[in-house]
């Protein structure tokens, strides 16, 4: 008996001292429609281009090996860089952007590898990796630290404005940052847009 009442208050001491696993948040591959950011409290519609990817390296790949990897997939001119290690590509048609993005994401050497968006008015809204966020004043370290842990986010920057997060591969961060908002507990939450119009958070 004695040894029974040993191992169920063992369980116990475990089961309450559990760690809260990251919540797994996908790359948007395929088949997620109705995209959106929250901006002052409303959702923001998304439009993913038809044939347009964003394309993210790791930070250690030299030029050589970028262009290495688009050879015979793609002309210079399909190419747009937003800097040394993001490219906006263009596919022929849908069909070849869908066999694109698993051929690209497959690489070790892309990180992100996501469809290209605009907003409603056709300014061009894709990201990458990182998010832009701001808690409320008042909301704890502890707090704080039980959402990144909850979302497996890294915190890269931090500003007296915001944070800078980064996901890992495999996340979409345009997810991660609306699961961010609608926690309550922050100001704004979105993704680091590559470029955007002057009435939401610039990229910083």
């Amino acid at each position: 008996m004695i040894k029974i009442a040993l191992v169920l208050c063992s369980f116990l001491l475990i089961s309450g001292c559990k760690k809260e696993e990251p919540v797994d948040l996908i790359n948007p591959a395929e088949g997620l429609t109705n995209r959106f950011f929250y901006a002052y409290d409303k959702k923001i519609p998304l439009l993913e281009k038809p044939v347009a990817l964003t394309v993210k390296f790791f930070e250690d790949i030299d030029s050589a090996r970028k262009a290495e990897l688009f050879t015979g997939l793609l002309s210079v001119d399909n190419i747009k860089w937003h800097n040394p290690m993001v490219a906006e590509i263009n596919c022929n048609d849908e069909f070849a952007k869908k066999e694109m993005m698993a051929i690209l994401f497959a690489r070790n050497e892309v990180k992100v590898c996501v469809p290209f968006y605009t907003d409603t008015l056709g300014a061009d809204m894709g990201y990458t990796d990182d998010i832009l966020i701001a808690f409320h004043q008042g909301v704890s370290s502890t707090e704080q630290e039980r959402l990144h842990k909850k979302y497996g986010t890294v915190v890269a920057k931090t500003t007296k404005i915001y944070q800078k997060l980064v996901v890992s591969k495999g996340v979409d961060a345009l997810e991660v940052a609306n699961r961010y908002y609608e926690s309550g507990l922050l100001k704004f939450a979105q993704p680091n847009f590559l470029s955007s119009p002057e009435v939401f958070m610039p990229a910083q």
